[in-house]
């Protein structure tokens, strides 16, 4: 089975795979990075609503990905049940690439393919946020790469012309290119599975009108001298043909470039800091959780077990199962914080690391209450 692309359907105003409990054999051990752009972190295919690639208000889109193509990769990456898609944007010589974190999550392994020679390397995840969906990744064994040009997303306004690159349906090759317009900033939306599972909220993004298709997420949307403003993470239903009913225009969504920035700094200077986890491998319980649904007002819950991450299965052998967490029963904190969904219990975790141990509360199938202290197992990325 191969799902292509990780850019997220907008559910309700609108990622995320969460698999806990998987096996991962990468190292523990952040990578750290010895030097990180100056630039980095300072304040500062598909058809759009005109054509695809062609001048559109002023904006040679075609120019724009020629020049970006050497700056912009497709990932892939293999998962335990088959394989994903999705974009990065190169911030540096030495081949750190930003991308969300839902390109990377629950990968065993990361390939880069270079757009503009067809040349293919392995990666390493350096760390992630899940919270934010931005991730950092280091190319091995490449140097004397192009990073992009990159703009200030805080000087853009409604109605800017924008141009938003990336590996439109996994199909790899030089980046598609579609052109359109900032239709909003600042703008918070819960954004989802396809099914509308696994709502995440993200906050602050720039609103486009550009067709943004699955497989563009972590690319990147440019200003109209082709500077990066942002990076690609969702778009509504409608983008590519399977909208909501009586939405006629294109909705898509960006990361400001300087927000995305600001986290990828602390990933690479291993600095690590709120919702950030260090390195790939992370903590897990060795519980499947029942996926979450979206409510109306943007948060999400297991509607049919009340509050709490309700357990759909349990790796044998894991500290979830020594613990005596079982099947249906309820986790609603983990080392003090209350967890109200299945995405609660994944920001619970994000900050661990294998090997570390938390003190896990549950309700179990009798309405019990429970509690133990639980040592992790090693995961793939969130």
């Amino acid at each position: 089975m191969t799902a292509v692309g990780a850019t997220c359907v907008i559910a309700v105003s609108g990622l995320v795979g969460y698999a806990f409990g998987q096996g991962n054999d990468s190292s523990t051990s952040p990578t750290r990075v010895a030097s990180f752009p100056s630039s980095l972190g300072s304040s500062s295919d598909s058809q759009s609503q005109g054509s695809s690639g062609q001048s559109s208000g002023g904006v040679d889109g075609n120019a724009i990905g020629n020049t970006l193509d050497k700056s912009i990769v497709n990932i892939n990456t293999t998962l335990s049940g088959g394989q994903a898609a999705g974009t990065g944007i190169i911030i540096s010589s030495s081949g750190l690439v930003l991308t969300n974190n839902h390109v990377i999550a629950d990968s065993t392994s990361v390939q880069v393919e270079n757009s503009a020679d067809g040349s293919t390397h392995t990666a390493k995840v350096l760390g992630y946020d899940v919270a934010d969906d931005v991730a950092l990744v280091q190319i091995q064994n490449v140097s004397g790469l192009t990073p992009a040009p990159l703009g200030d997303s805080s000087n853009l306004s409604v109605g800017d012309a924008v141009v938003a690159l990336g590996n439109a349906g996994g199909q790899g090759g030089s980046p598609s290119v579609v052109s359109g317009s900032v239709t909003a900033l600042n703008q918070q939306i819960t954004a989802s599975d396809q099914d509308g599972s696994n709502p995440e909220t993200l906050h602050h993004l720039i609103e486009t009108d550009a067709n943004i298709q699955p497989g563009d997420s972590g690319g990147p949307l440019t200003d109209s001298n082709g500077q990066v403003v942002g990076m690609d993470s969702a778009a509504s239903g409608n983008n590519g043909g399977s909208g909501f009913s009586g939405q006629s225009t294109n909705q898509g969504y960006a990361i400001p470039i300087q927000d995305a920035l600001a986290i990828a700094k602390k990933i690479a200077l291993a600095e690590g800091g709120t919702n950030i986890h260090l390195g790939a491998s992370r903590g897990v319980l060795g519980v499947e959780v029942q996926p979450d649904s979206a409510n109306s007002d943007g948060t999400s819950s297991n509607t049919d077990q009340g509050s709490g991450a309700v357990v759909s299965g349990v790796q044998s052998g894991s500290g979830a199962e020594a613990a005596g967490i079982a099947q249906g029963d309820v986790i609603t904190a983990v080392d003090g914080t209350n967890v109200g969904s299945s995405s609660d219990l994944t920001h619970a975790m994000s900050d661990h690391s294998p090997n570390d141990k938390v003190d896990v509360t549950w309700t179990d199938a009798s309405g019990s209450d429970h509690h133990a202290s639980v040592q992790l197992g090693s995961g793939p990325p969130a």
